[in-house]
Formats: C-alpha cells, sequence, structure tokens
C-alpha cells in the first residue's frame, strides 16, 4: 500500500487538507495557528504551542529563524 505522507529528516509534512481539518487559523505570515496554541508553519511542519517541533527543534520567537 502506497502512503501519501511526506516526511523530511524523519519528521512528518502535513498536507493542507489535513491541517485545516483541525480548528484554527492562518496568521499573517501563513502559518495556521490552532486554537490552543499548536501550530503548522507554511511548510506542512507541525509546532506545540511552545514553538517546539517534533524532533526538539524551534522558531525563536524574536527572529522568526528555525
Amino acid at each position: 500500500m502506497e502512503s501519501n505522507i511526506t516526511t523530511t529528516q524523519n519528521q512528518r509534512v502535513y498536507s493542507k487538507e489535513e491541517i485545516e481539518k483541525h480548528q484554527g487559523k492562518y496568521d499573517q505570515d501563513g502559518f495556521y495557528i490552532l486554537l490552543d496554541g499548536d501550530f503548522f508553519d507554511q511548510a506542512g511542519y507541525y509546532f506545540d504551542k511552545e514553538g517546539l517541533d517534533e524532533k526538539g527543534g524551534f522558531y525563536d520567537v524574536n527572529t522568526g529563524v528555525y
């Protein structure tokens, strides 16, 4: 069976359809912000409300650099 799940460096990349199944909204930077503060970035990676991804990487809140 073929999978349509994309992974990069062992991280899952969520499709736009998967992301938009969650309640939330896009911000001015193209991030999809969920009601609890978790978010998906423009590339489809998931981050918790603390800004950590599934591997512990994060966006710097001051610079926006990953």
